[in-house]
C-alpha cells in the first residue's frame, strides 16, 4: 500500500499473477487496471515529485502515473535491497537499501551511494522516511547469523546509528511508519 498524496488515494498492487491494482478513495475500492505487466511485485514507493507509483519487483520497475505502467530502467538498481523502498522528501529520491551501501532513484536513473561506514549486511529490514529530520531510519532486519535489533538513519551521504530508548527488539519482516 502508498498514500498518492496528488490524487487524494490510497494504492494497492495484488500480489497475484493478476497484479491488479485498486485505489481507496475513503469510501470504496476501485479496480483501476490490469496487472504490472511484470512479475509479482514486491514493494512499491510512492513518489509526490513526479506523482507516480514505483512498483518494484525481481530485477523490473514499474510507475504507475494515475492513467498507465511505464516500464523504467533498472540498470544500476542492484537485485537485491533490506526493505520496502522509501521517498526521500528533501532530495526527490526513491531510496532503496542495500545496507550498507543505498541505491537512489532520481526519476533518471539508478545512483549508487557507498558511505564508508554504517549498517552491517541484511536484509527484511523496517525501513520509513522521518520527514522531520530529513532522513530515511532503518529498524532490525535478518543478519548473516541473527535477527537484528539496532537502527540507523540515511541522511543521503552517510549513515549513523540510532540510540533508541525502547526497543522493539530483534525484528525482521516488520514494518515501520512515520507518524
Amino acid at each position: 500500500l502508498v498514500w498518492d498524496s496528488v490524487r487524494s488515494r490510497v494504492v494497492a498492487i495484488e500480489s497475484t499473477p493478476e497484479q491488479r491494482l485498486w485505489d481507496w478513495d475513503g469510501t470504496a475500492w476501485s479496480q483501476r487496471l490490469g496487472g504490472t505487466g511484470s512479475t509479482a511485485a514486491t514493494s512499491a514507493a510512492y513518489d509526490p515529485h513526479r506523482a507516480a507509483v514505483i512498483a518494484f519487483a525481481i530485477g523490473q520497475m514499474r510507475e504507475w502515473d494515475g492513467a498507465r505502467w511505464i516500464a523504467r530502467s533498472t540498470a544500476g538498481m542492484g537485485t537485491s535491497f533490506s526493505g520496502a523502498p522509501v521517498y526521500d522528501l528533501l532530495r526527490h529520491r526513491v531510496v532503496r537499501v542495500t545496507a550498507p551501501n543505498v541505491t537512489e532513484w532520481d526519476g533518471a536513473s539508478w545512483l549508487l551511494m557507498t558511505p564508508p561506514n554504517g549498517p552491517s549486511l541484511r536484509s527484511a529490514a523496517a525501513i520509513a522516511y522521518d520527514p522531520v529530520h530529513q532522513r530515511t531510519l532503518m529498524y532490525g532486519g535478518l543478519g548473516a547469523a541473527q535477527t537484528l535489533d539496532d537502527c540507523w538513519a540515511w541522511d543521503g551521504g552517510a549513515w549513523t546509528q540510532v540510540s533508541v530508548n525502547a526497543p522493539a527488539g530483534p525484528r525482521s519482516g516488520a514494518n515501520l511508519a512515520y507518524e
